[in-house]
């Protein structure tokens, strides 16, 4: 058949594409101490310090540390260390790998240890822990285990800004991100126990029980739930008043005896850079600020996530993080509701969850602000809006006087390439359409003088907008928010961190039952 006859059947639609055009949006400069501005974070914490750097000299951050004894004593001989002392960058790229300066010089701030703020763990609990077979049981009880120190040292009259929950080298290995495929499936459940857990699983759900369940049976039960020690444990200590940052053996070792030769993404200096920035941001400061971000505006990122509280696969959640123009990160969990994603597609919420949702966002921001609400909301949400949901976050929108809403998703199957051998441009911008943009996040970037990512960057796409801003500017926040990241000091991320965290975020908060009150600062997930 004919390309003519195909297309005179209907079977076919082609609309040709003669010509598209696309230009370039400039990196929004990040504000660092004194009104200094920089394009690269690490320079700009080097040269200048941090936004919140203060006039008053050198400030100090509390740390509490949770480990064996021995981790405790190397754990503490490295923030003395960490403190003052440089980490040479073996990557070989000067603008991408650089040095770190120490944590005194590059946040003008100093880590303070003490043995107040610690708490051990014993090597008869560390020693329990390990000889449990089944891998799931054993992560919750490492996660327990770590949450009771938490618990512990929080309840004391000092108390630490930062918890370090340090994974000595068996517990990485056995219980953390040192697991490997192996050892995640010994000790699993046959499909027959995996069977009677489930069946015992939802008896507790949907009836009342007479008496407690049994240690053996509530062990069964946690056998077959899929644990990540990780979202476990910031689940179990989000009732705290300290922030938690978890630090294996490995990653230690790597900053304190550096290899010659190490592995792509584990220079030394990149891993004490990361650390350093996510430990400076959960002590509640904030090591810099992005512009190109309207002041008042507040942006809200909308996802959804698995209830693992429960044992119906179709019990979903919604989540919103919010972040203001000046970085503060804050998290607001919506409502539960049962879905069926095979049958209805991707999870939508009712016109009055839409509304719920983002007028308990709005709440949250206007209490960090002196109960002024923002002149202006925007919503990131990776899926089109269903009209429901248009109609309940406009509703919320009331007091706002101006707002849009932007659906945001990974792009088409399509590939834009220039002349010669480098890729696109970061900051490229091509208009599809009516509020329909294309928008490469990641790709060639002029100040690291070339593209440092494994595979040929793919566009961010608007898919969908309504509301008062022009499509260039809600591009152009978009590019910004990809620098508002807070757990690394790397040049950018792939998506607007109001999208990029949302699954972790999800993974803490789908351990936390219904109605009991979680922490609304971001810092608390990472």
């Amino acid at each position: 058949m004919s390309l003519e006859q195909l297309e005179s059947e209907n079977k076919i639609v082609f609309n040709p594409v003669n010509h598209l055009s696309a230009h370039y949006i400039a990196e929004a400069p990040l504000h660092f101490a004194d009104g200094a501005t920089d394009i690269d974070q690490k320079r700009g914490l080097y040269m200048h310090g941090p936004s919140d750097k203060s006039s008053s000299g050198i400030q100090t951050i509390r740390v509490g540390i949770t480990s064996s004894s021995e981790g405790t004593q190397a754990v503490s001989s490295w923030i003395r260390r960490f403190n003052d002392e440089s980490i040479e960058s073996l990557g070989g790229r000067p603008f991408v790998d650089q040095s770190f300066p120490g944590f005194v010089r590059a946040f003008h701030c100093r880590l303070i240890t003490s043995v107040d703020y610690n708490e051990e763990l014993l090597t008869k609990e560390i020693e329990d822990v390990l000889r449990t077979i089944n891998p799931n049981l054993r992560i919750r009880k490492a996660a327990d285990l770590y949450a009771s120190k938490v618990r512990i040292i929080c309840r004391r009259v000092s108390r630490p800004d930062v918890i370090i929950c340090h994974e000595p080298s068996a517990i990485e290995a056995k219980c953390g991100a040192g697991m490997t495929g192996s050892e995640k499936r010994r000790g699993s459940l046959s499909k027959e126990e995996k069977e009677e857990a489930e069946r015992i699983r939802k008896n507790v759900e949907s009836y009342m029980l007479l008496a407690p369940l049994g240690e053996d049976t509530r062990n069964l039960i946690e056998m077959v739930v899929n644990q990540d020690f990780r979202a476990l444990l910031k689940a179990k200590c989000l009732e705290y008043v300290a922030p938690t940052q978890i630090l294996t053996q490995s990653i230690l070792e790597k900053m304190t005896i550096p290899s010659v030769s190490p592995k792509p993404g584990q220079d030394p200096s990149t891993l004490a850079w990361n650390l350093a920035t996510a430990i400076y941001y959960k002590a509640n400061h904030s090591p810099w600020r992005v512009g190109y971000l309207r002041p008042g505006t507040c942006f809200v990122g909308i996802s959804f996530y698995f209830d693992k509280t429960t044992s119906d696969r179709n019990m979903h959640a919604s989540l919103a993080q919010i972040f203001t123009d000046s970085g503060e990160g804050m998290v607001v969990r919506g409502n539960t509701f049962r879905w069926d994603v095979k049958t209805h597609g991707r999870p939508r919420l009712s016109e009055e969850s839409a509304f719920r949702l983002l007028l308990d966002g709005v709440n949250v921001y206007k209490q960090h602000h002196n109960g002024q609400p923002p002149n202006r909301v925007v919503i990131h949400k990776s899926s089109k809006y269903d009209p429901a949901e248009k109609d309940g976050f406009i509703r919320a929108c009331a007091e706002v006087p101006r707002f849009d809403l932007v659906a945001l998703s990974h792009g088409r199957d399509l590939f834009f390439y220039r002349n010669g051998d480098n890729p696109v441009l970061r900051g490229t911008c091509i208009p599809l359409g009516h509020d329909s943009c294309l928008i490469y996040t990641q790709g060639y970037i002029t100040y690291q003088r070339g593209f440092h990512k494994p595979r040929v960057p793919h566009p961010l796409e608007i898919t969908e907008h309504y509301g008062d801003t022009p499509i260039d500017e809600l591009a152009r926040e978009v590019l910004a928010l990809t620098r508002l990241n807070w757990n690394t000091a790397d040049y950018c991320i792939h998506r607007p961190v109001t999208l990029e965290f949302s699954d972790k975020v999800g993974e803490v908060l789908g351990r936390v039952p219904e109605g009991i009150s979680v922490k609304e600062n971001y810092y608390y997930y990472m």
